[in-house]
């Protein structure tokens, strides 16, 4: 039966494309080749599926965040995500538990849209520029007074 539910989504996925209407005219038709249909009714069930694995490869390791006596490892909105952990040597043990989820699911980060910020809070609030990785590839280090845009809102140390 799940390869009879597999085999309708792939169907319904199979040769996607689109086009964008703009006050020139509307474009050639552009093939789609990742994500999900916007307006289709199974997109929101599709993208569940895909980022529940992720979700559970992170928060199934004992890395996390005390907060309150609640360990807190991630932070999911939609398709962002905010790993948070006590220490960086586990920043990237969660990096790389995720990295394994996406592979397997035949998913793919993009590094260049995601950023670190480690602040020692033992050395009352200093930020510490660590390399980390997902997916073999860099994630941006964010320095004091730098900013990242996350969920539209600039996201930092000391960020104005």
């Amino acid at each position: 039966m799940l390869e009879n539910f597999l085999c309708v989504i792939r169907k319904v996925y199979e040769g996607c494309r689109t086009t964008i209407c703009s006050v020139e005219g509307e474009t050639a038709e552009i093939p789609i080749r990742s994500g999900v249909k916007q307006g289709c009714p199974l997109s929101h069930i599709i993208f569940n599926l895909a980022m529940e694995p992720l979700l559970q490869a992170i928060c199934n390791g004992t890395d996390g965040f005390n907060l309150h006596g609640e360990r807190v490892s991630v932070l999911a909105y939609v398709d962002d995500l905010v790993l948070t952990v006590d220490h960086p040597e586990s920043v990237q043990h969660m990096l790389d538990a995720t990295s394994r989820a996406a592979n397997w699911m035949g998913l793919h980060f993009n590094a260049k849209k995601c950023a670190a910020l480690h602040i020692d809070g033992s050395k009352r609030g200093s930020v510490q520029t660590t390399e980390f990785q997902i997916q073999g590839e860099p994630v941006i280090s964010l320095a004091e007074g730098q900013a990242y845009q996350h969920l539209g809102m600039p996201t930092g140390f000391r960020v104005r």
